[in-house]
């Protein structure tokens, strides 16, 4: 039930119910504040002259009577479009500008969802009102390494997401990158020689990010994983395009529930064979042991520094050479990633052939990178990774 907090006739803070509040060790039955000195005083003790508005101000004061009595706080805000920064399926994210009042502005995201490949708009608005479920999830979990989604809105029947712009990089990019990064002048001799080391692992031909590195990415994608699939979600799909690292080092999946809403028949899913698990390709749902095998792919690529040279042609050859990958990683994967027993039990418990070979959940991957990191300590391999990272894309990438 609606309650006012504010006496309409004097303008008054309410008192709260007896025993709300602690003081000290005394129950206040009313609401409080700080002093200049620090200590507590009540609402009661502070003069709340409304006598004292001046006639100026006396119609701005009944706006704002009406404003905290309302069931509804609106406004009127406008996001202007600064540059595409990405094309999916069947969207355009684009980053922002949304401008407040007295100055204030803040860069964001927009997704704007396509009604193309849809027959009618009714199956349209029947699809995105699944995505905006997922949306309103994602929002209340609130997870450092999940993208944040702000709202979800529609203008003329056309649905577009907003969220953060996260100021980074999609794990694509940066590997693709890492051989036309130089470190540059901010770092000493020595100190860009330790960092190269700490991130880069370039000493079989292609440059690639350090084991290190990159189960500190797989773990903290783990985490957001295992906060979607305790909610009953799935991410679907899951690729190096669709997790960003910050400046601060840390990795954020994008992209959530891409495949959740339905599509026509005729456009069938949007996924990416290369990184989809086996069940999916043959048209199972996504499902979160399919989530960790898309992860476990993603893995291999950063630990190659390259996708994984799949050459089938067909959908027979593809499952084949994905089912062959687990017995030969030994053969795919850099000499420095073999030596790692704990490493190359996680890569293969991810991407098993079998669901129910698999990796049994995103917490139990957790525990196992857990075990590689204390075998990176135990090699004196260990770092404070987030920094790193930090320290590397702002000497290679800078702003």
């Amino acid at each position: 039930m609606h309650r006012d907090l504010f006496s309409a006739e004097t303008f008054k803070p309410a008192t709260m119910p007896r025993g709300a509040m602690m003081q000290g060790t005394e129950v206040s039955n009313s609401r409080y504040a700080w002093n200049s000195s620090g200590s507590t005083i009540t609402w009661d003790d502070i003069p709340y002259l409304e006598s004292s508005v001046s006639e100026t101000m006396a119609p701005h004061m009944e706006v704002f009577r009406t404003i905290i009595h309302s069931a509804q706080i609106s406004s009127t805000s406008t996001f202007d479009i600064l540059e595409r920064i990405g094309t999916g399926g069947e969207s355009y994210v684009f980053r922002t500008v949304r401008s407040g009042s007295d100055g204030f502005s803040v860069v964001g995201a927009v997704k704007v969802y396509s009604p193309a490949i849809y027959p009618t708009m009714e199956e349209y608005e029947a699809a995105m009102q699944r995505v905006s479920h997922v949306a309103a999830s994602v929002v209340r979990i609130q997870h450092d390494h999940l993208v944040d989604v702000w709202s979800f809105y529609e203008q003329e029947r056309i649905r577009f997401m907003t969220m953060e712009w996260i100021n980074g990089f999609d794990l694509k990019v940066l590997t693709s990158g890492i051989s036309r990064a130089h470190l540059g002048s901010q770092e000493s001799a020595s100190d860009c020689q330790r960092l190269q080391e700490a991130v880069v692992a370039g000493d079989e031909g292609t440059p690639r990010f350090s084991p290190g590195i990159v189960v500190h990415i797989v773990r903290e994608c783990l985490s957001g994983i295992a906060a979607l699939h305790r909610l009953g979600l799935v991410h679907g799909d899951i690729k190096p395009s669709n997790i960003m690292v910050n400046r601060t080092g840390s990795a954020k999946l994008i992209d959530i529930g891409a495949n959740e809403s339905p599509r026509p028949p005729r456009v069938g899913r949007l996924l990416t064979p290369h990184f989809a698990a086996p069940e999916v390709l043959l048209g199972g749902r996504a499902t979160p042991q399919s989530d960790l095998a898309s992860l476990g792919y993603t893995l291999i690529a950063l630990l190659l520094g390259r996708v994984t040279n799949f050459n089938a042609k067909t959908l027979d050859e593809l499952l084949n050479e994905k089912r062959w990958l687990v017995e030969n990683l030994h053969c795919v994967l850099p000499k420095n990633v073999c030596g790692f027993a704990s490493l190359m039990s996680l890569c293969k418990r991810l991407i098993a052939f079998d669901e129910k070979d698999r990796v049994t959940t995103a917490e139990d991957a957790i525990q196992q990178c857990d075990v590689v990191r204390r075998q990176l300590v135990l090699g004196s391999l260990d770092c404070d990774y987030s920094d790193c990272l930090r320290r590397w894309m702002d000497q290679s990438f800078p702003m």
